[in-house]
């Protein structure tokens, strides 16, 4: 069965790397005024849905769109 996944991580790692900064779970939350246990659900594919008010404040924070931070695994069990 196919499962919706997150890009969180690569994300993170582009965000870091343009900032030149660390960019942790706690920071993106904190900086996204959004939960941290939302995020580190995120993180570990942990998610059974997605709440509309989250996906927009994190698309602002790593300035992308949905299907930038979302993507249909059909490969997943």
């Amino acid at each position: 069965m196919s499962r919706v996944r997150t890009k969180l991580v690569q994300l993170m790692a582009q965000k870091q790397a343009s900032e030149g900064r660390i960019i942790t779970p706690t920071i993106v939350a904190r900086e996204a005024d959004v939960s941290r246990q939302a995020v580190y659900g995120w993180l570990n594919d942990d998610l059974q849905r997605f709440d509309e008010k989250m996906l927009r404040k994190l698309c602002d924070y790593f300035n992308c769109d949905i299907g930038d931070l979302l993507y249909m695994d059909r490969q997943s069990n």
